[in-house]
């Protein structure tokens, strides 16, 4: 007599987890043994260098060489550097799961990190597009140094038009992400700095942002996915960190501007996201060409900065031109009104 019929629970989902670095040998190995120790079953490991000028990727050959685990693993070295988000769509080029997980060279994660991100991405019925979760934060030495959790304000309106127009971000060291944010929306490109905020607009066009409360990676400080926000002056503040962060934001609408014209048309209030959009770019753009200028040029932007007030009803763009017109004065109040360790981008 034949056996009776059973039913066999599915084959899990591949998933891929990566181990993204740049110049990171004194750190890297720790990264790739926490990579080798995830406990999820089907998983592909991916570890790529971004040229570094290091031995960063001979550490990558050297431990892939002898890795005799379960899991896949494939090697990649850029033949020139990147930058991160070059170096995410290369990798994503390279990724089969349909699920990744991101791991920077100098940081480390919990064994069952992908375990845990997978199972609440399934739970989820697939509509957690981006899932990041708390981060524990290590020093150079590897000692604790309390907890890293995300804003607020994420966690009460992950959706398009909160992320927007708060300019939220997810931190990408804690994050984890459905492929599709690339199948639909293609690659991130070359140009954009950082990719905390277009990740997790992407996944909410699509579905959701969800977050898991557990520390499930160990975030450096001072390393190469940590921004430190230490100023000292108020022109570092002006013209140092917080320009940079301008730049990143001006680079950041762009990329959302062509990611909402390849949203799904069904998309709730499309229309107003992409308005909304225009306008934020619009003011980013301003400030940035403001600071950029020069005494005389701005002196030229007077006449446009209190036009596009008026027209967009709007008083900030007379406020940045008059702060950037009048900035040695306005160094002045900032380092009078403000201590040194107060004046953070």
């Amino acid at each position: 007599m034949s056996a009776p019929h059973e039913d066999h629970p599915p084959e899990p989902p591949l998933a891929t987890f990566f181990v993204m670095a740049y110049g990171q040998e004194a750190l890297v190995r720790h990264a790739i043994e926490s990579a080798f120790a995830q406990t999820y079953a089907r998983l592909e490991i991916i570890l790529s260098d971004d040229a570094s000028p290091d031995g960063t990727f001979r550490v990558m050959e050297e431990m892939a060489a002898a890795y005799d685990g379960p899991h896949r693993v494939i090697l990649n070295r850029n033949p020139r550097n990147l930058g991160i988000c070059g170096h995410l769509d290369r990798i994503m080029e390279l990724a089969s799961g349909e699920f990744v997980v991101q791991n920077a060279g100098d940081d480390v994660s919990v064994p069952e990190r992908t375990a845990r991100m997978v199972a609440a991405w399934l739970a989820s019925g697939r509509r957690a597009r981006l899932i990041h979760s708390r981060a524990l934060l290590i020093d150079a030495d590897g000692a604790d140094r309390g907890f890293k959790d995300p804003s607020p304000r994420i966690l009460a309106d992950p959706s398009p038009r909160g992320i927007l127009a708060g300019h939220l971000y997810a931190l990408g060291a804690a994050s984890g992400w459905d492929r599709a944010l690339w199948d639909v929306f293609g690659p991130l490109g070359p140009d954009l700095g950082v990719e905390d905020t277009v990740l997790p607009l992407r996944a909410a066009l699509l579905g959701e942002v969800a977050h898991l409360p557990e520390p499930l990676v160990k975030w450096r400080e001072g390393g190469l996915s940590w921004h430190s926000r230490e100023t000292t002056t108020g022109r570092d503040y002006m013209f140092g960190g917080r320009l940079k962060v301008l730049r990143w934001r001006a680079q950041s609408h762009r990329r959302i501007a062509a990611d909402l014209a390849r949203a799904p048309a069904e998309t709730p209030g499309l229309a107003g996201l992409v308005a909304l959009n225009a306008r934020l770019a619009e003011r980013v753009e301003f400030e940035v060409a403001a600071a950029d200028a020069g005494p005389a040029g701005r002196l030229a932007m007077a006449a446009r900065a209190l036009t596009l007030s008026a027209r967009r009803r709007d008083a900030g763009f007379a406020r940045q031109w008059l702060k950037y017109a009048l900035s040695p004065l306005y160094i002045r109040y900032l380092e009078w009104r403000y201590r040194p360790e107060d004046l953070r981008w």
